[in-house]
C-alpha cells in the first residue's frame, strides 16, 4: 500500500485498485448530480449550515481527538457568501471554530467550481461535512425535481 499526497486529494492504492480521497468522492458526488452553483440560493445554503451542524453535534463525541476540538459552526456573516443578480452561488463558504481556532473554512464553493472540504482537517474530522454535503446533495436534488416538476405542470 502507498499513499501519494497531492495539493488537493490523496490517491491511495490497494492491490492495484485505485481509492479516491473522500473529499474527491464528495466532489464527484455533487457532479454526478448534475448539480452545479445555478442550483443553489442563500436558502439552500442555510439548509447545508442545519445539516453541518447535526452532523457535528453527532459525530464529535465519537472520537476524543473530535470531542476535544469542539468544532461548531461560525456565526454566518453575510460577507461569507456572493450570489449573483438571479441569487443564484458566486462563490462562499461556512466557516467553523473550535476550542483553539476561529474562521477556518469548512466548506467553501470557489469560483471557478471547485469545492473544498476544510482542507486543514485530518481523516477524522473532515467526515461530518462530508456526510452532511452528500446529505445536501440528494436534498438539493429532490428540491430541484419539485421545481423542474412544477414548471411542467404550469407549461
Amino acid at each position: 500500500m502507498y499513499v501519494l499526497f497531492c495539493k488537493r486529494k490523496i490517491t491511495t492504492n490497494l492491490g492495484g485498485k485505485e481509492m479516491k480521497d473522500e473529499r474527491e468522492e464528495a466532489r464527484d458526488y455533487f457532479k454526478n448530480r448534475r448539480l452545479s452553483y445555478k442550483s443553489i440560493y442563500l436558502t439552500h445554503i442555510r439548509e447545508l449550515r442545519k445539516l453541518i451542524k447535526y452532523e457535528l453535534q453527532t459525530y464529535l463525541p465519537t472520537t476524543n481527538h473530535s470531542r476535544q476540538m469542539d468544532m461548531r459552526l461560525h456565526k454566518e456573516r453575510k460577507k461569507d457568501l456572493k450570489f449573483n443578480r438571479d441569487d443564484f452561488l458566486i462563490e462562499g463558504g461556512i466557516w467553523i471554530d473550535g476550542s483553539y481556532f476561529e474562521s477556518r473554512e469548512g466548506l467553501y464553493f470557489n469560483s471557478d467550481g471547485f469545492i473544498g472540504f476544510c482542507g486543514w482537517a485530518d481523516c477524522e474530522n473532515k467526515m461530518p461535512f462530508i456526510i452532511a454535503f452528500k446529505k445536501w446533495c440528494d436534498w438539493l436534488c429532490s428540491k430541484c425535481q419539485q421545481k423542474q416538476q412544477i414548471l411542467e405542470e404550469k407549461e
